[in-house]
């Protein structure tokens, strides 16, 4: 490898493993309820992701404020995230490139349990190692703690990584203790930046 140095590329999961993130999928809901229920930024969607709260007591309570049973909810959404987020075919061809050239290909995203459930099901977590989410981790970007476990599990130092994120707050502690970082706009822009860092294909 031209830079041996890097030895594990990291990759998100909204917004660059799948083609959009988890908005377009909350809209359409809330269109479809006629209520803004679901909400990236509220406290039930914050808690899910910090695993903070079970996903029987998430859609519990999203039950109650909607009057719809959570059953119903839970089934929605599921039609909705697999009709709305499709895998980026052209990101995942660039990750199996990468492991065919030895690199190690991980996963490190903020995702509720629900959201898991669905993603391991469509085997989206296949063939990445290791995948470090919020929910199982109990701890979310841009915090640090995230990105230390993730180092812990890869037993990697923070020089020897590359992390893809579409969200600029989420590359701030990344950068700041050394590891290589990119803003994800394209796959075309992805497999340029990798290149300029050394990376081969």
């Amino acid at each position: 490898m031209k830079n041996a140095k890097i030895k594990c590329i990291i990759f998100d999961v909204g917004g660059v493993l799948f083609a959009d993130r988890i908005e377009p999928v909350y809209d359409s809901l809330n269109r479809k309820i006629g209520m803004k229920l679901f909400e990236r930024k509220s406290r039930p969607h914050r808690d899910a992701l910090l695993g903070r709260v079970s996903e029987e007591e998430r859609y519990r309570i999203l039950a109650k404020k909607s009057g719809i049973p959570a059953k119903e909810l839970k089934r929605m959404l599921t039609d909705e995230y697999v009709r709305i987020l499709k895998v980026n075919k052209n990101v995942i061809r660039i990750r199996n490139a990468l492991r065919k050239k030895g690199y190690r290909t991980g996963i490190l995203s903020n995702m509720t349990g629900r959201s898991l459930r669905i993603n391991r099901k469509r085997k989206l977590f296949d063939r990445f190692h290791p995948v470090v989410l919020s929910c199982s981790v109990k701890s979310a970007k841009p915090h640090a703690e995230i990105y230390k476990i993730f180092l812990k599990r890869c037993k990697i130092v923070p020089g020897s990584c590359v992390f893809i994120d579409d969200r600029k707050k989420n590359l701030v502690y990344p950068r700041k203790i050394g590891m290589k970082t990119i803003l994800f706009r394209n796959a075309g822009q992805l497999e340029k930046d990798l290149r300029r860092l050394g990376v081969e294909f």
